[in-house]
This record gives structure tokens, sequence and C-alpha cells, in this order.
């Protein structure tokens, strides 16, 4: 793991693997001494069915957002855009989603501020309810059975939330005081200290992997009408020639793969995995 205190009040924790969990876990104990947070790691279940064909957790739930300055479930989103334990860790790790959240503080007399049990959560993105992960049966103690590969859950148990972290993720926190440009999610000022938490994605860039398109990008602003016209006119046969393939056996990968994921995500599944209000446990 690789973890620095930045300018700013901002610690960084960078997950590089399973062997600095110990680390990690020193870290964010003196982050909870220091701030009155509860900070714990632990892992997301890997779903599995059993004999019977149930699936041993409910690994699609409501994300929790922040809309007009109350955070509420996020039930309006179509079920494929909420989390989904299986395939968050290529989300993370690609920065397709967001997972963020505020917390407010308070300050008592000199001492540095603390989370406070009335009104903690100020903002939130992407992140989990610890209560729907709790009764979906999502979550698993470090070291368990069947957790989920190269991925982590941070858990802030205080205000109830839970961030996936993926290896080579890194985390910030960060610490800031009222009147220094602590807008929150909502673009309203923040009341007070607020700590902000933000799962980014692996600051090392992608290798840049040369394509067809790369000429367009590369060439003088001079060029021609005829050009352009007889470049289009060569991509335009290219892509006739991949669609017309796609019933061929160079393709057939792809097509096994989507047969294989509507069959596993038929569009009324009531098999356990997806989270409905009205679902026994």
């Amino acid at each position: 793991m690789d973890h620095t205190d930045t300018d700013g009040g901002t610690i960084r924790l960078t997950f590089n693997g399973d062997s600095v969990i110990a680390d990690i876990d020193e870290r964010l104990e003196s982050v909870n001494r220091r701030h009155g947070t509860g900070f714990a790691l632990m892992r997301f279940r890997r779903p599995a069915r059993d004999s019977s064909g149930r699936w041993n957790c409910r690994f699609q739930l409501p994300t929790l957002v922040t809309r007009y300055g109350e955070v509420e479930r996020d039930h309006g989103l179509p079920t494929r855009r909420m989390f989904d334990v299986r395939y968050i860790r290529a989300q993370v790790a690609h920065n397709r989603v967001r997972h963020s959240a505020r917390l407010r503080l308070e300050r008592h007399g000199d001492d540095a501020p603390r989370l406070v049990a009335a009104d903690m959560l100020a903002a939130a993105e992407g992140v989990l309810d610890l209560g729907d992960a709790a009764d979906a049966r999502l979550l698993v103690e470090e070291g368990g059975d069947r957790a989920m590969p190269h991925l982590h859950a941070l858990v802030e148990e205080h205000s109830g939330i839970v961030f996936p972290v993926a290896t080579d993720c890194t985390v910030e926190i960060t610490v800031s005081g009222a009147g220094e440009g602590n807008a929150g999610n909502d673009g309203e000022d923040a009341a007070g200290p607020t700590m902000d938490i933000l799962v980014c994605p692996p600051r090392a860039p992608h290798a840049h992997r040369s394509t067809v398109y790369d000429r367009y990008f590369d060439v003088p602003s001079t060029i021609g009408d005829d050009e352009v016209l007889a470049r289009l006119s060569d991509d335009s046969a290219l892509l006739r020639r991949e669609v017309l393939e796609r019933d061929g056996e160079r393709y057939r990968i792809v097509r096994d793969a989507v047969d294989a994921l509507r069959a596993d995500n038929p569009p009324d599944a009531r098999d356990g995995r997806e989270w409905t209000p009205d679902m026994d446990d």
C-alpha cells in the first residue's frame, strides 16, 4: 500500500493488493481516532448458486444519491444501472462510475473536527447503503470465503455507507473547514467542517493502442475534401464488411456471451438476486 498525507488535509490510500490490508486497517484506525469515524474494511461476497438454483446473496442493489439536498434511495434508475457486484470492479478501475460521499463534521473546541450522530451524510453518489448490503448478505469479513477477487468494501459504519474499491485504486479522504470552497454535490455550501471520501481509478494512464482512426488526428488541417471523402469511403466499406460477418465464426464468442448474459438477466428476475422493497429475506 502507498499512503500519503497531502496538503489540504487529504489522506490517500492506494490498494496495491491483499497483502497490505493490515497497513490500511492501521491507517483507517488513525482516521477513526482523530475524527470519530467508523471506517472498516470488508469484502464483497462472490455470487454463487446453490443446488436449488438460489443465489447466496442479492448482488444487484440500488445506490444512494443526493437530490435537492436530500439523500434518498435511487429507485428511479433502471436495474442495469444499479450496483451489480459482478461488474463493479471493472467499472471502478476504469472510472466508469463515481463513488463519493461527503460527511458533515462538528468542531469541539480546539479539537479536530469529529463526526456527529445527527445529520452526518451531506452528499452521496454511487455508494451503497450499509443496511441494504447487510440485508442482501453482500458483505463478508476480510479473509472470508467466497469473496470477490481484487475488490474491497470500505465501510463507514456511523453514516451507514459502503464504497467499492478495486485493486490499484486510491481512496482520498479530505477534511476541510467552512469557507474553503466546500461546495456540496448539489452546489450548496456545506455548513461547518466536512469530510469528502472519493474512490479514484488507477492513476497510471492506459497504454495507447494504434487504430485505423489515428490518422484522423495526425493530419494537416489543410487536408482536401477529396481525401476526406476517400477515407470515409474506405472506412464505410470496412464497417460494412464487419457488420456482414456478425453471424460468422469470428464473432461466435461475442454471440455466446450475449446469450449467456440475457439468460442470466431476465427482464423480470424474481430469484432473489435483485433488491425489491417487498422481497422477503
